[in-house]
């Protein structure tokens, strides 16, 4: 499967590596709630690009997305595996057996356009987002491997879903945030065009959401740049109705520089912002007029080593890199100590994560031990550093200076070392063209085949679609996740580690997926066959107006919110 929502640099998602800049000059952005208490005004750090549930895998476009659609299923609150109804009313697991799921819909459910949404739509929107293979499918694809003979239309307002084996975790899948909302068949097949009506719903929607655009379409990305806002209205034909307190519109609006979102925060122009600076964390932190996340997310910070070609394809040469790095300096100078410190690959939220293991250690004469280990004779002192007999490179996106101390923390240790390594920064670029080839190229080399000049490090952060060590693991480090099919940018490849994952897959009940992961933990630990130096459990990055009621944070729905819950107090 392949996940852009989650190439990501420091913190943010594909399509919000920082590639994009408004207009040179632009003040903060002239929010609404002063002047209009029913608008609620969200500050992004780039525009939303895509509205089709079959591939929006961003977290800029997640933001729109959840106003807009929904599933059948939804995470209860703030928990991570606990689902509740949404457009279903109640879900039947035959005998507990995790088999034959029954969902019985909401009644008066209509798309934006009006279209009813019943059995035969729900049908519609899952096959079309397996079948249509945009960028969203390998979620849902997992189980529904044949959607046209699984899912049946028992009658106008009930689905049911049959599986050949168990699958305890196909509720937790059809509540994540991306590649579950449904779409309305007639907007589909009026505007089909070539594509299944991808190219149509990219910049247009039809959904069964709280709101709606307030416009045909969303504004292009030069135009959210130039500072107009994407509008969302109440869906005067919602299915829960409006009584009660809710925003009539919601404006997202574009503001690049974190320290302007913060300021808008404090000004009260703004009602939340996203993907703040640790550092502007830290001051709103001191008023306790705002709302922040506190609890661990399941995102970590790593970066990705190129395990089957190179310099690093020895194991003991990865191990020696995993020793020289420094991971407080990391929590402290990239995630301004907010981070927490990751014992292996898992974030310490995610299910299966083992407790026991060891937090990694800083430690340079380790380091030189494992690389003279692997026949790389370099001095044998450390402060001898004329030596530069091992030559490695980095690569990375970054916006704001995200994501510059990684390559500067590895790089200062491998330094002591008598290691040069080579940092490659893609950065803003002035025009919108080469914003699209800087992304375009940076993208294709994560996905690209191996070549002689490929870099040795990847920066990432990852997280998964919904709360599975299997869903987490699969597509970074799985043999078969390289070049398109994932996201094993290092071309890992452990024969036992892929046992384990196949293991997994056969599993039936949740311990049977999940055991083989204590393992897998194991295995991809410091002194183990590491693919990645994994630096830090980063820190949700939302602030909210603590003049805004019922915000609920939840680390798989991240930076984003549930429009019809909140209301401003």
């Amino acid at each position: 499967m392949i996940r852009h929502k989650l190439v990501l640099v420091a913190c943010c998602g594909l399509l919000g590596l920082g590639l994009y800049q408004p207009a040179h000059g632009q003040a903060t952005p002239n929010a609404t709630p002063a002047s209009n208490p029913g608008v609620m005004t969200v500050l992004v750090e780039q525009p939303p690009t895509d509205l089709d549930p079959a591939s929006s895998y961003d977290e800029n476009s997640n933001i729109p997305m959840r106003g807009l659609y929904e599933g059948l299923v939804t995470l209860d609150g703030a928990a991570l595996d606990k689902t509740v109804p949404a457009l279903a009313n109640k879900i039947d697991n035959q005998d507990n057996k995790n088999t034959v799921f029954t969902f019985h819909l909401q009644q008066g459910v209509k798309f934006h356009d009006g279209t009813p949404f019943d059995a035969s739509a729900a049908k519609f929107g899952l096959t079309r987002t397996v079948k249509d293979k945009q960028g969203t499918d390998g979620i849902l694809g997992t189980f529904l491997t044949d959607p046209d003979k699984m899912i049946q239309v028992v009658d106008a307002q009930t689905l049911r879903v049959t599986f050949d084996h168990p699958q305890p975790f196909f509720l937790l899948a059809m509540a994540a945030s991306y590649g579950t909302g449904f779409v309305s068949p007639t907007a589909v097949q009026k505007n089909a065009g070539s594509d299944d009506g991808h190219t149509w719903l990219t910049t247009h929607e039809a959904g069964t959401g709280p709101y709606m655009l307030a416009t045909d379409a969303m504004p292009s990305t030069d135009q959210m740049g130039a500072g107009t806002p994407m509008m969302l209205k109440q869906f005067a034909g919602y299915w829960r109705g409006w009584t009660g307190s809710h925003f009539t519109q919601i404006a997202i609006k574009v503001q690049p520089e974190s320290a302007l979102r913060r300021r808008a925060l404090e000004q009260g122009t703004a009602d939340a912002a996203t993907v703040l600076l640790p550092d502007d964390i830290v001051r709103l932190q001191k008023d306790n007029t705002f709302q922040f996340n506190l609890k661990p997310t399941l995102r970590v910070d790593m970066l990705i080593m190129a395990a089957s070609y190179g310099k690093l394809a020895n194991p003991k040469v990865r191990q020696a890199m995993t020793y020289a790095f420094d991971y407080a300096a990391y929590n402290k100078a990239e995630l301004g100590g907010l981070g927490i410190p990751t014992n292996g690959p898992f974030p310490n939220t995610l299910l299966g994560w083992d407790n026991t293991l060891a937090l990694p250690v800083t430690d340079l004469k380790t380091a030189l031990s494992k690389l003279n280990d692997a026949g790389i004779n370099l001095k044998s002192t450390l402060a001898d550093k004329t030596n530069q007999s091992l030559q490695v490179s980095l690569t990375y996106a970054s916006s704001q200076g995200r994501g510059d101390q990684a390559g500067a923390i590895l790089q200062r240790q491998l330094e002591q070392l008598g290691i040069s390594l080579t940092i490659y920064k893609t950065v803003n670029q002035k025009t919108n063209m080469m914003e699209k080839l800087a992304l375009k190229d940076y993208n294709n080399l994560l996905s690209a085949d191996k070549s002689p000049d490929r870099p040795d490090f990847f920066l990432q952060s990852w997280w998964p679609d919904y709360n599975s060590p299997l869903n987490y693991t699969y597509p970074l480090f799985y043999s078969k996740s390289t070049g398109a099919n994932g996201q094993n940018a290092g071309y890992y490849s452990d024969p036992t580690l892929d046992q384990l994952i196949e293991q997994a897959q056969k599993g039936t009940t949740p311990d049977q997926i999940i055991a083989p992961f204590k393992s897998v933990q194991k295995i991809l630990g410091q002194d183990g066959d590491p693919a990645a130096i994994f630096m830090g459990q980063s820190p949700d990055r939302t602030v909210v107006s603590g003049t805004i009621k019922n915000q609920v944070f939840n680390a798989l729905y991240l930076g984003t919110f549930d429009f019809y819950a909140i209301s401003r107090g």
